[in-house]
């Protein structure tokens, strides 16, 4: 009897704990470097949990635009392309220059194998140092194709991204997407 009660205890204290979610850290504590990931993922919780919220969308390719406002069912499809930046893994780390000025820390590297050459990020005032934007300028090239591209993220007004890209053989493509919070 004293074995069940024991085994019970343990399911018990594993259920909840495997329930419990942690809490998202956006900042290394040891070397500063943001989890972008793990914002991104943040972000799309704490917007998921707005309902009603509304958003502008506007997109342009080359000289075709559109604009609609609608709602964003799934926002973790929508910051799906910035999951892919992990400057704060230490395999990441030695190639970033790091250069802090008050709230706002600058992250750049000149490494061709690194496609997120900058990274600005701006943080709210201490004790909690959380973002409140960032700015990523993101390069790729090769034989066949060269783009470059910037992100603008600010939590309380939206995101905006500019990319040219130019495909050999190809004219040059301009995109530009731009996301307002209507009613955050």
């Amino acid at each position: 009897m004293k074995s069940s009660k024991f085994y019970v205890a343990v399911f018990t204290f594993i259920l909840f704990y495997s329930c419990s979610k942690p809490e998202m850290k956006t900042l290394d504590e040891n070397n500063n470097y943001p989890d972008i990931p793990a914002f991104f993922k943040a972000e799309a919780e704490r917007l998921s949990t707005k309902k009603g919220l509304k958003v502008q969308k506007s997109t342009v390719l080359n000289d075709k635009k559109e604009s609609k406002i609608s709602n964003i069912k799934d926002w973790n499809a929508e910051f799906t392309m910035f999951f892919r930046y992990k400057i704060h893994e230490s395999a990441q780390r030695p190639y970033y220059k790091v250069t802090e000025d008050g709230n706002k820390v600058l992250f750049e590297t000149s490494v061709d194998a690194m496609q997120l050459k900058r990274l600005t990020v701006v943080y709210s005032d201490k004790p909690s140092r959380k973002i409140k934007s960032l700015e990523m300028e993101i390069i790729q090239k090769n034989e066949v194709y060269g783009s470059k591209m910037t992100v603008n993220y600010d939590i309380e007004k939206g995101y905006s991204i500019n990319k040219k890209q130019k495909v050999i053989l190809f004219t040059e493509d301009i995109f530009e997407i731009n996301l307002i919070f209507l009613n955050l």
